[in-house]
């Protein structure tokens, strides 16, 4: 589906440009993208796009090192927890939570977050008051995690902020009142969480507890967004696909597009997959010019979906004359490049 929006919005794969018939590819696979991340818990935005020409220009940058340094990270953090830093405690405990760079140990985690709260660290309080309210790895208890989010927040964590404005919304621990969860919601949004701006767009766009305002949806998604909420793109799409006075700011095919490509191009699942395939091929051995024509068609399977990241590695490979040569090669990357600016 997204390769057919990048068709109709450039006139691609011999059909004719039509933003309209883009969207209509695109706005379903963004969607489904959204349901995905949140069903496996994927909401990380995608890793740093990686470019041939820089790691050509910068050889010394290999994988090898930067496996190394996050080890050391790791065991300099241990050591600076066993002589009880507040900050390296709560940095291991969420390592043995997440299972990153130490062996999975959720209950040690927990363990590691209380002592990291005792020496004054927010963050440790907050993440304590999430294992709490989730439960699963920890004995459930909505009433101690809400007054752990209290402790986090008069230590300036605004997270804690949201986390409370959640709990008042859905009734967790506390009454339910949509009017004290968006109290929270906008100290957490003073604090700039852009969690809390998320759910504030939230309320505004579904009228809970408060008039409908698509405006006022549109103003703090926006503000969500610059502050790297993962989602906030999609419902800013959204509202340029309805009209005003129907829940919307008013059609915008053009606008309604950007955002989407905002949303789709950070989603880990859409062109990882390709680029770490086609780097392997491009960096193999043996076989190594069947590997460059594979690694080309990779990329220039990204650049016909979108990828900046792609238009400009088969451009570079073009140029070289890596996986296709011949005269035509080079205006071939002219042309991708141009596609990239």
């Amino acid at each position: 589906m997204i390769m057919g929006s990048q068709w109709y919005t450039l006139g691609r794969g011999g059909v004719a440009a039509s933003c309209t018939r883009g969207l209509a590819w695109l706005a379903p696979a963004a969607r489904s993208l959204a349901a995905q991340a949140e069903q496996e818990g994927s909401i990380d935005a995608a890793p740093g796009a990686i470019f041939l020409r820089e790691r050509w220009q910068d050889a010394a940058s290999p994988a090898r090192a930067s496996v190394s340094e996050r080890q050391l990270s790791v065991e300099l953090e241990a050591d600076a927890a066993i002589h009880a830093d507040a900050y390296s405690l709560r940095r291991l405990g969420y390592r043995r939570l997440m299972g990153r760079g130490v062996p999975a140990d959720p209950v040690a985690a927990f363990q590691d977050f209380i002592a990291a709260a005792d020496g004054g660290d927010g963050y440790a309080w907050h993440n304590l008051g999430v294992m709490l309210l989730q439960g699963g790895h920890v004995q459930r208890n909505p009433s101690k995690a809400l007054t752990y989010f209290q402790r986090a927040l008069d230590r300036g964590v605004a997270a804690a902020a949201n986390a409370l404005g959640v709990m008042h919304a859905v009734g967790v621990g506390v009454p339910a009142s949509m009017a004290a969860a968006r109290s929270w919601f906008e100290q957490g949004a003073n604090m700039s969480s852009s969690e809390a701006y998320f759910n504030l767009g939230t309320v505004y766009l579904h009228g809970l507890g408060v008039a409908p305002d698509a405006a006022a949806a549109a103003a703090n998604f926006k503000k969500a967004h610059s502050l790297g909420h993962w989602k906030a793109a999609l419902p800013i799409a959204e509202l340029h696909m309805k009209a005003a006075g129907n829940g919307g700011l008013g059609y915008n095919c053009g606008l309604a597009s950007h955002h989407l490509w905002q949303f789709v191009s950070q989603r880990p699942s859409v062109w990882s997959n390709l680029m770490d395939a086609a780097l392997r091929d491009y960096y193999a051995t043996g076989t190594y010019r069947y590997r460059l024509r594979q690694a080309l068609l990779r990329f220039l399977l990204m650049a016909e979906s979108g990828s900046e990241a792609g238009s400009a590695n088969a451009a570079w490979m073009l140029m070289r004359g890596e996986g296709a040569g011949g005269p035509d090669a080079v205006d071939a990357a002219a042309e991708l490049l141009l596609s990239v600016n």
